[in-house]
């Protein structure tokens, strides 16, 4: 029976774009932006920094190196939070409401501290309440130091969790993301980025939850 809820961020609580966080990549100073970037995981120094192998700073320093011009912080965070376009807060009510009830959420990212500096502030939403705000706890790549697909951030997560894959749903909106969470037993949920995901995962808990909705 499940208890537990693992979320991914960017196309499952936001809404994103890669094409607009090339755009201001762009912007600063990087040509041909769109070489390193994917939709689900980072090429070259950008995975190295949502993987934790380097710092915002180093990230600064060698993004600059790139540009062929110092790039500040704020610069960076710019760039890289063309990635946000929307949020939906009836999502995070519905989250809420969830956890409530008994469940456990839990949020599950590739991504770096320059997003999470903005994304777990009070600046996230008009309400001023930071994403950690909705969540029992956030598993995120550059703390962790594991990236989705891996097998191995699915079986972090639940031994830091005390939790058994059959007692997990896993919502993500990359494929790659939620072939490796079935191979490790989890229930899953391949919604488009965006999409609203919330009737499959009533729909999913009305028929295998722990706790009535």
């Amino acid at each position: 029976m499940i208890k537990n809820l693992v979320f991914d961020f960017g196309g499952v609580i936001i809404r994103s774009s890669v094409q607009k966080a090339i755009g201001r990549f762009e912007e600063i100073g990087l040509k041909d932006a769109y070489s390193h970037f994917s939709s689900f995981v980072q090429q070259g120094i950008f995975g190295e920094l949502e993987g934790g192998m380097i710092s915002g700073d180093e990230f600064r320093m060698k993004l600059g190196e790139m540009c062929g011009k110092p790039i500040t912080m704020e610069e960076a965070e710019y760039a890289w939070r063309g990635y946000y376009v929307s949020i939906d807060l009836d999502r995070l009510d519905y989250i809420m409401n969830l956890r409530a009830k008994g469940y456990k959420a839990y949020l599950m990212s590739n991504t770096n501290p320059f997003m999470m500096s903005w994304a777990d502030s009070t600046d996230f939403t008009e309400r001023h309440q930071p994403l950690s705000y909705y969540f029992d706890k956030l598993y995120l790549s550059y703390q962790i130091r594991l990236m989705k697909p891996s097998l191995e951030i699915y079986d972090y997560f639940l031994r830091d969790a005390n939790a058994s894959a059959l007692e997990c749903s896993f919502i993500d909106d990359g494929l790659a993301n939620v072939i490796s969470a079935e191979h490790r037993g989890f229930f899953t949920i391949n919604p488009e980025n965006g999409a609203d995901w919330r009737p499959q995962l009533t729909d999913l808990l009305q028929k295998n939850g722990a706790y009535p909705l």
